[in-house]
């Protein structure tokens, strides 16, 4: 079980605010909550789709959604390093920081 911190859930609510499943497993401690955002991580965008946005005067669309994928991306990097360093901490604690 992982005690999240408030910053991480905020930041959670802010990026996946329909995401009610997110935001419970969040509360609970449970480490899924990062395959659900691994889950989100992803922005393809082809030649097509820039050359398409620029005629159609859309380009801040797609500015906005590049970085809705970097703000997800960061989030992402940010659990794993939390999630990670208590599973160390616990490891220690333990004794068995040699098995991970």
């Amino acid at each position: 079980m992982i005690k999240y911190t408030n910053a991480l859930m905020t930041e959670a609510k802010n990026l996946f605010p329909d995401s009610t499943d997110l935001h419970e497993m969040m509360r609970m401690g449970d480490t899924k909550a990062l395959d659900f955002v691994y889950s989100k991580l992803g922005f393809t965008v082809d030649e097509d789709d820039i050359v398409r946005a620029f005629r159609n005067k859309k380009e801040m669309r797609l500015l906005e959604m590049a970085k809705k994928a970097k703000a997800i991306r960061d989030f992402y990097q940010k659990m794993f390093v939390h999630i990670d360093s208590q599973e160390m901490k616990v490891a220690d604690k333990l004794g068995y920081q040699d098995c991970i």
